[in-house]
Formats: C-alpha cells, sequence, structure tokens
C-alpha cells in the first residue's frame, strides 16, 4: 500500500473524563462527555427523522441511516470546526466499537428468533421462488456487466472480474434478517404472502451464503487457504454445536415453564455469543457469523427468545443499533459522488436487478397458480433492502475493497431501494383488506338449515373458561367449534397457523397450555354427542396482526360466527381487570375486518350450574346487529334446554317515522314470533321507552332475571332515541352504547352479556365509522 494513501491520526486515548468547564475546560475535549453527546445526537436525530418518515411506510434503519446523512459531513458538519467539535477523528474508535457490537449482538436475537426448520419443510413452490430470485438476477447482472465492459468503460475493481461475483451476489440475495425486520414493522408476518416470502428468503439466504463464502475463498485465496478455511469454519460449527448450544440448552432445561431465564443464565449467554464471534475472528470469519450460527442452533420463543426479547432487545434495537446505523450515514458524504458516469452505471444494475427480481417472482408465482398481484407483493418483499446490506459495504470500505465513492454510491442505493420498496408494499398490500372480497357470512344466512359453525379465539387458559361456557350454554343443535388457540409471537420470527396435532405421551412428558385447552373442548363434545364437534387449531403471530389468522380461518372453513372474548375479565368482588390491552386492539380488528358475524363475550360469572344459566334474553332495539342477534336467538330456540324471552323496546308512535328500517325490524320481530308461537321455551315482551334514561330503567328492571343477555352493537339510525344521553358515557365504542352499558359495573347488572355484529357486505350496508385511539394498539382504530 501506497503510504501517501494513508491518514495519520495522533492523539491522546487517556483523556477519558474531564473536571467540566470550572476545572479544566472544554470538556468535549474528553472521551466519555463527547461520547455521551454523540449518542444524544443520533438519538434524538433518529427518533425524528423516523417520526417523520414512519407514516410513508419508512422501515427504521432507512431513517436511521438519513438522520446519520444529516447529521454527517453532508448536512451539517459540512463545516471542518463542526466535524472536530461533534464527531472529530478520535471519536470514531468508540462509536464503531459501539455500534459494532450492537449489531453482533442485534444479529444473535434475529438467529434466535429464526427456526431453520422452515427450509426442511419448504415445498416446490418455496424452492422455485427462491431459486428464481436469486438465480435470474444473478445471471442478469453477470450479462449486463459484460455487456458494459466490452464496450471498454473503466469501472473500479470491485466491479470487474471476479470481484464483481461478490458484488452481485449481495444484490442477487435476500436476507432473511431485513425482510423479518420489514415484515414485523408492517405487521405482514403471519400474513399469507408474508410467510411464503419468508421461507423463501431463508432458503435463497443460506445458499447464496454458501456461494459467497466459495467465490471469495476461491478468488482470493490459494489451494491451501481454502482448506485451511474451511476446516476452521468446520471446527468452529463443531464447538457452537457440541460445546456452546448445549451449555445453552442446560440453562433452558434449569428454567422453570413460563418463566424468563435468570440474570446469571442472561448474562452468560451474551459472553457464549461474544465468544463465539471472537473465535470467528481468529479463524478468519467475521465476528457476527459466529454469533449468528450459534443463535440459528438454539431454539426459539420462551424462555430464552422471550428473555432476550424482554430484557436485550429493546436496549439492543431501540437504543445501540441506532447508533451502528446512524453511523453508516455519518461515514458518507455525498461530496465523493464526482463520477456521474459511475453513479448512473451502478443505479442502472441496481435498478436492473430490481426488475429482473421481480419479473422472475411474478412468472414463477403465475407458474404455481398465483396472482399477477401476488407474484409482485413477493417480488418486493424479497428486493428489501437493509442492514445487512450496510454492514456488507462497512466492510468493504474498512477493507479498502471499495472506495469512498463507491461506498456512497451503494449505501445511497441501499435506502433507495430499500425506502421505495417499503412504501410501496404498504400502499399495494393490506391482508386484512382482502376479506372484504369474500362473500360474507352470517347467522341469519345459516338460519336452521344445517349446524352453526363458530369460530371460538382462546388466549389462555382462563379466557377458554368463559368460551366453554357460552359454547355448553347458548349454542344451537347442531355446531361445529373451530376452537383457535391465540399465542403471541415472543421470541421469535416466524409465524404458525396450523390444526392441532395431539402429541405422543413420552417419560416427563408434560402437557402445554393448548393441551389443557383442546382438553377440555374435548370433553364437552364428548359430554354433547350429536350436538357438537370440535376442531382445534393453533395460530402463534403477534397480537397486531393476529386478527389476519382469525379471518383467514374464518374464510377457509366458512365460519358463521367468530366469537371472541372481551378484554376484561371479572373479580371476584364484581370488578373488572384488564388482561391485556393489546387484547382490546385485536377484538377491535376482527370486528372491522371480520368477513362474518361476531360475538363478543363479557363474562361477569355466567355458569352453566346456575339455575338462569340456560335463561337467555333478547333486547331488541333495532338495526342490522339487532336483527343478527336476533337470528342467533332462532338458531338457539331448538336447543330444549334452552329459554330466550324476545324483550322489544319501541319508541311511542309519535316518535316512529315509518322508515323502511323500521318495517325491516317489524318484519323481523314478526317473522320471530310466528316461527316459535307454540314453542313454551319462548316469550315475547315489549317495552316503550322515549330516551335514554328510560331504556336504562327497563334494561335495570329486567336484566336480573336472566343469566344471558344478547344484544346486538349498534342501534338502528332511525332509533338513536332509545340511546339519547348514554353516548357520552360510553367507555368501550367496540361493545356498541346498549353492550358497553350492559358490560359496565355501574349499572349495578352482573349478568354475563353477548354483543353481536353483522359484518356489512363489501357493495351492501355501510356502518357510520368514527375514529378513536386505543391503548395500546397501532395507530388509529375505526369502528
Amino acid at each position: 500500500m501506497d503510504r501517501s494513501d494513508v491518514n495519520l491520526f495522533c492523539f491522546n486515548a487517556t483523556r477519558i473524563t474531564s473536571s467540566g468547564y470550572w476545572g479544566e475546560g472544554k470538556p468535549h475535549h474528553y472521551s466519555v462527555p463527547l461520547l455521551l453527546v454523540q449518542l444524544s445526537l443520533i438519538f434524538a436525530a433518529t427518533r425524528v427523522v423516523h417520526a417523520f418518515l414512519r407514516p410513508l411506510g419508512q422501515p427504521q434503519v432507512v431513517s436511521h441511516v438519513i438522520a446519520g446523512i444529516i447529521l454527517g459531513p453532508s448536512v451539517v458538519c459540512r463545516n471542518q470546526g463542526l466535524i472536530d467539535l461533534l464527531f472529530p477523528p478520535r471519536s470514531w474508535t468508540h462509536l464503531n466499537i459501539i455500534s459494532f457490537l450492537s449489531y453482533i449482538l442485534f444479529i444473535f436475537v434475529i438467529g434466535v428468533k429464526t427456526d431453520l426448520r422452515i427450509i426442511r419443510r419448504s415445498g416446490k413452490k418455496v424452492l422455485a421462488i427462491a431459486g428464481s430470485s436469486y438465480v435470474f438476477p444473478f445471471f442478469c447482472l453477470l450479462l449486463l456487466s459484460s455487456a458494459v465492459a466490452r464496450q471498454g468503460v473503466d469501472l473500479p475493481a470491485s466491479l470487474s472480474y471476479p470481484s464483481n461475483l461478490v458484488f452481485f451476489s449481495r444484490w442477487s440475495i435476500t436476507s432473511n434478517v431485513v425482510l423479518s425486520c420489514l415484515l414485523d414493522e408492517h405487521n405482514l408476518l403471519n400474513s399469507k404472502l408474508g410467510r411464503l416470502a419468508m421461507a423463501s428468503s431463508l432458503v435463497v439466504d443460506f445458499c447464496g451464503m454458501i456461494l459467497k463464502s466459495t467465490f471469495s475463498l476461491f478468488f482470493n485465496a490459494t489451494l491451501t487457504d481454502v482448506v485451511r478455511s474451511m476446516l476452521a469454519l468446520l471446527a468452529l460449527v463443531a464447538v457452537i454445536v457440541l460445546v456452546a448450544r448445549r451449555l445453552v440448552m442446560w440453562m433452558i432445561k434449569n428454567t422453570p415453564d413460563g418463566e424468563v431465564m435468570g440474570e446469571a443464565y442472561l448474562v452468560t449467554v451474551i459472553l457464549i455469543a461474544l465468544l463465539c464471534g471472537l473465535l470467528g475472528a481468529f479463524i478468519g470469519q467475521n465476528m457476527a457469523n459466529g454469533a449468528l450460527l450459534l443463535g440459528l442452533v438454539l431454539p426459539g420463543g420462551p424462555p430464552l427468545g422471550r428473555t432476550l426479547v424482554e430484557r436485550l432487545d429493546r436496549l439492543v434495537s431501540g437504543l445501540l443499533l441506532p447508533v451502528y446505523t446512524a453511523v453508516v450515514g455519518l461515514r458518507l458524504d455525498v461530496r465523493d459522488l464526482v463520477d456521474q458516469r459511475l453513479c448512473l452505471y451502478l443505479a442502472l444494475l441496481v435498478g436492473f436487478s430490481v426488475v429482473a427480481k421481480v419479473g422472475a417472482i411474478m412468472a414463477t408465482s403465475h407458474w404455481f397458480g398465483m396472482s399477477i398481484n401476488d407474484g409482485l407483493v413477493i417480488g418486493l418483499m424479497l428486493n428489501c433492502q437493509g442492514i445487512v446490506e450496510l454492514y456488507a459495504y462497512n466492510s468493504w470500505h474498512d477493507n479498502q475493497a471499495m472506495d469512498a465513492q463507491m461506498y456512497a454510491i451503494c449505501v445511497l442505493l441501499t435506502i433507495g431501494v430499500g425506502g421505495v420498496v417499503a412504501a410501496v408494499l404498504k400502499l399495494v398490500y393490506n391482508p386484512a383488506s382482502q376479506f372484504g372480497t369474500y362473500k360474507r357470512l352470517s347467522i341469519k344466512q345459516n338460519g336452521r338449515l344445517g349446524e352453526l359453525r363458530v369460530l371460538a379465539c382462546a388466549h389462555d387458559e382462563h379466557s377458554a373458561v368463559p368460551i366453554i361456557t357460552i359454547v355448553e350454554t347458548a349454542l344451537p343443535n347442531p355446531t361445529c367449534v373451530y376452537l383457535l388457540h391465540l399465542i403471541p409471537l415472543i421470541g421469535q420470527m416466524n409465524t404458525v397457523l396450523t390444526p392441532y396435532k395431539k402429541k405422543f405421551k413420552k417419560k416427563g412428558f408434560q402437557l402445554s397450555t393448548t393441551d389443557h385447552i383442546v382438553n377440555a373442548f374435548h370433553n364437552l363434545e364428548k359430554n354433547n354427542p350429536g350436538r357438537l364437534s370440535v376442531m382445534p387449531f393453533v395460530a402463534v403471530s403477534p397480537y397486531a396482526s393476529m386478527h389476519n389468522d382469525i379471518c383467514q380461518l374464518a374464510v377457509d372453513k366458512k365460519i358463521a360466527l367468530i366469537l371472541i372474548d372481551f378484554h376484561k375479565r371479572a373479580k371476584a368482588k364484581g370488578a373488572a381487570e384488564s388482561i391485556k390491552p393489546a387484547i382490546r386492539v385485536m377484538n377491535i380488528n376482527v370486528l372491522h375486518y371480520a368477513p362474518c358475524s361476531v360475538a363478543i363475550f363479557v363474562d361477569h360469572g355466567l355458569s352453566p350450574q346456575d339455575r338462569l344459566s340456560h335463561s337467555i334474553a333478547v333486547y331488541f332495539f333495532g338495526g342490522v346487529d339487532d336483527r343478527e342477534a336476533l337470528a342467533y336467538a332462532d338458531c338457539m330456540v331448538d336447543n330444549e334446554e334452552i329459554n330466550v324471552t324476545l324483550i322489544r323496546l319501541v319508541l311511542p308512535e309519535r316518535l316512529r317515522d315509518g322508515s323502511v328500517e323500521e318495517r325491516i325490524d317489524d318484519e323481523a320481530v314478526d317473522e320471530f314470533i310466528r316461527g316459535n308461537r307454540h314453542n313454551k321455551r319462548v316469550d315475547y315482551r315489549e317495552e316503550e321507552v322515549t330516551d335514554g334514561p328510560e331504556t336504562v330503567g327497563v334494561i335495570r328492571e329486567t336484566s336480573n332475571d336472566y343469566g344471558l343477555l344478547i344484544v346486538g352493537r349498534r342501534v338502528g339510525e332511525k332509533a338513536k332515541a332509545f340511546t339519547a344521553g348514554l353516548e357520552m358515557w360510553s367507555e368501550y365504542p367496540e361493545l356498541g352504547v346498549i353492550g358497553d352499558l350492559l358490560a359496565s359495573t355501574d349499572l349495578g347488572s352482573k349478568v354475563s352479556t353477548l354483543v353481536l355484529q353483522k359484518q356489512p357486505s363489501a357493495t351492501g350496508e355501510q356502518r357510520v365509522r368514527s375514529k378513536f385511539r386505543c391503548s395500546g394498539g397501532d395507530g388509529d382504530l375505526y369502528m
């Protein structure tokens, strides 16, 4: 190397802390105060920039790099005086150490969350999409590069054969780490196309890693070096699998079920991950690869994955990792972009790679019977760029495999492609919106023609109890219950939606929460032969997108009614305790996107042993949802153990307008009365009210005579006088005004309530929606 190309910096590295401005003065000349200032600036800048870019669908890594560019010599620090003040050369050692350490820990956590069994379970579709997404753009880039080279264009060494093979391979590979982060930010992990893209990216990432290592070894080393590196890599893998993994598995085994790992175990796991990275550095591998390999061979989920997420992930992803991505922008200077022909050439290569990959994936997806739009979405997902690519460019720049101009171009192209892909993906793909295109099913359509298909959702054993109660006491004959155990995705990236498979009992076998819930429903099925059948399923997904699994299963199984539990649970003294705010958000999303009717059960202690448990009252005010509640009651009257009372609240004659909605309500009630006029278990009452307080009086007077109350979620548009003055006191809009009143302990009623909503058709009924913000949610939800 020519010494003239080397910049030599001399500074006193022992100046750590200062005595302040009243001592020696100039605290920013010392390492610790300067580092704190830099971390504060980076943290504030990344937060502010992401607050502006997040509504545009930009991932965090793009926002953080842009924040670094703004802080760096491209914008704020264009003046040398500011560089010397805020980011002097002597401070880069500390910034690089912190950023690189955060990257290693981040990669380790992602490795633990990743399930390698996806590769083993990959079908032909996954393998075909993975192969086409890598092979086709890679060879297209080779052909385009060869065509340009034949024109006599002078290219940098990194773009000349054989070095360009590594560069082209990097742009052809889709990093599973980057894709999982993107899908997680967009709540697409449990979408159908998201699952397919995740599996494809894991396959291509694994194969591409092998090919990149092969290119690097065979073109940059002798045969002896290749053999030595291969043997060293195999030795590292052996140490990780046979020693490190067994030690961590021993700690996992000694952690009680349902608990997080202790502090000593967590610190030991982190040290083992760093040690594996150090061993990788000793044999010439990247330090992050050693930590990644350890993470991949360890099981995700509880207790290890849950512990890492709860105790480490927020620190790494929230504070330390933004330092790494911001440093990438700080190292970039747009003034290095002096060769316009090179910029255009690289932009052409990258654009050609993106188009080639999308085209190849769309063609492959169409071959397997998928729509063009689905192929486009998968192509966008597999074109994502992010932190792994930035890490590669940082390494090449540090090793002088690319100059400052190439580094600047590659970073800008990476955040450009990553930002555009994320923004377009947000615009063109919302998995929940697809449910609006399906034919809406309802209880009224189902009627008495066949069995009622109900999707019962349970989060844990406690939430399963009220669901079992409502199934046992208030479902018609016959009923098919599709049981869905909803498990939050913690400590892993791969979502699951699959039928429940009974495990064979072995020595030391312990039943899981899913086993207990399924066994309880199967016992209920045995006690009701011919009346009830149960089909159990399991879903593992984030709360933010859990409604996608519920709606998808409802579509696949042609469900007429989704049964979910209210997010609050009754306590012994009548008060209510909140389970999880995220469950409330999930319920709201189900109400909004469900392809069928939805029922929310508010449990106030309903018990099958109670003499009133099979005595049910339906409050009918009018409107679509009340008619659906009436249809549900009409199905239940076939059950000889159930007594149904229809309580209709009507307005005085002077307040009625004879609208079409009123006539439809009258016809529904008349039809119910005519169909059950000889049934002694069916009763009908009519109460005249003029306003909200009179409505409350009727409910307070009649509600305690029954074990279960059924009401529609919304009162008809022409019957708002029933709830006049009550809307302002509504605490839970997802229950509607009357449902919220019945669920409130202020009413004095302790009767369980079932609130029904009939989902409007895509082209028919339209609901009036009001916007409100729910704590624990992500953005505004519409009801």
